[in-house]
């Protein structure tokens, strides 16, 4: 057997000495180094289907699975609140508010107003106008410089005139037209709310629409 030579003698003697436990612990890191990887990818691969569901998902049908397998993602809050205005669009108020109210807590990023005001759209929507009026009036008193604040002022409004009555609603608007005082855009959605409101009437109780 050849010979080691002398200089390489503290190498060899090193090795015998740490030599596996070296191996042992490279192995280990390569390990972990697997497993972090594998995550990672993982959890990317998890972020990509939920971000393809959000946009994908038009129905009612797809939104609900759709949340129901990414619900705990990043993407979970916005495709809760998809859903919630889908609910909303076709007439399934109690489902939009439930959603709603939810999502105030955690709200989706970049949506911090819209749980709250859907809220308010839902409670109007269900005919629970002194509710409605008053989560319209709570959310125009947080979010003074939001660009939805003439639709909360316009929101409890029309409320009132569901419930506290016409004057009352009419009186609000008058008020709004002075606040607003050369803002065309938002003038003209008062006028339209004052229209509505003075055409308004309560239907007595146990009447139904005529077809």
């Amino acid at each position: 057997m050849k010979e080691i030579p002398e200089e390489l003698m503290p190498v060899v003697e090193w090795w015998e000495k740490n030599g596996r436990q070296t191996l042992i612990v490279v192995a280990i890191a390569a390990a972990s180094a697997a497993v972090y990887f594998g995550v990672q990818r993982h959890r990317e691969a998890q972020r990509l289907a939920a971000s393809e569901a959000l946009v994908n998902s038009q129905s009612v049908e797809e939104l609900e699975s759709a949340l129901a397998q990414h619900g705990s993602s990043k993407a979970g809050s916005a495709l809760k609140l998809r859903l919630a205005k889908k609910y909303f669009y076709e007439g399934r108020f109690d489902a939009a508010l439930g959603l709603y109210r939810e999502l105030e807590a955690n709200p989706p990023p970049g949506f911090d107003e819209a749980p709250a005001l859907g809220a308010a759209h839902a409670l109007e929507a269900l005919g629970r106008y002194d509710e409605a009026a008053k989560a319209f009036e709570a959310f125009a008193a947080v979010h003074t410089n939001a660009p939805w604040l003439i639709t909360a002022q316009l929101g409890a409004a029309r409320a009132y005139a569901c419930s506290s009555g016409k004057d009352k609603a009419l009186a609000a608007l008058e008020d709004l037209k002075t606040r607003y005082a050369g803002d065309e855009l938002s003038l003209g959605r008062i006028e339209d709310t004052i229209m509505a409101v003075k055409r308004w009437e309560k239907r007595p109780e146990g009447a139904t629409e005529a077809k």
